[in-house]
């Protein structure tokens, strides 16, 4: 059976998780792989005190392109305590550390109006419009935009 090449995108975003999933185990949280809703990007990673959800895209060139259904996330988080942040995967300049933007729950919220959103309710992110201070090239990085 021929097997069919992965897309780049798709390859970043799976690497990006197997990557997670290891780096997480090292750093002592568990990391569910299985999606929470898969058309969202949604997943769920625990520390010893609460759920995180991160909601994970990969590059599009020069810009991230965020379901219209981003804010079903809301409801599907059980609980107030739980914190969620959107990840904005680029592509890495070594194997195996993370490139990108990880953008807390309380800055996202202030920050979508900022940003355009297409015909289909879709936010477009250009990286222009995103701040340093959001910004991971190492597992230490990540984890601290974390807060963990």
């Amino acid at each position: 059976m021929k097997k069919t090449p992965m897309s780049t995108p798709k390859k970043l975003f799976e690497q990006f998780l197997s990557n997670l999933k290891a780096f997480s185990a090292r750093e002592g949280f568990d990391f569910d792989l299985r999606p929470i809703k898969r058309f969202l990007q949604l997943y769920r990673l625990y520390d010893h005190h609460k759920p995180h959800f991160l909601f994970i895209h990969e590059s599009l060139n020069t810009f991230w392109e965020i379901s219209s259904n981003w804010q079903d996330i809301t409801h599907l988080i059980p609980s107030e305590k739980a914190d969620w942040a959107v990840v904005l995967l680029q592509k890495p300049s070594a194997k195996d550390d993370p490139l990108g933007f990880l953008i807390s729950s309380e800055d996202f919220m202030k920050m979508k109006s900022g940003f355009g959103i297409n015909r289909m309710g879709r936010i477009k992110i250009h990286k222009k419009d995103l701040s340093l201070k959001h910004r991971f090239n190492s597992w230490d990085r990540f984890f601290r935009l974390l807060n963990l």
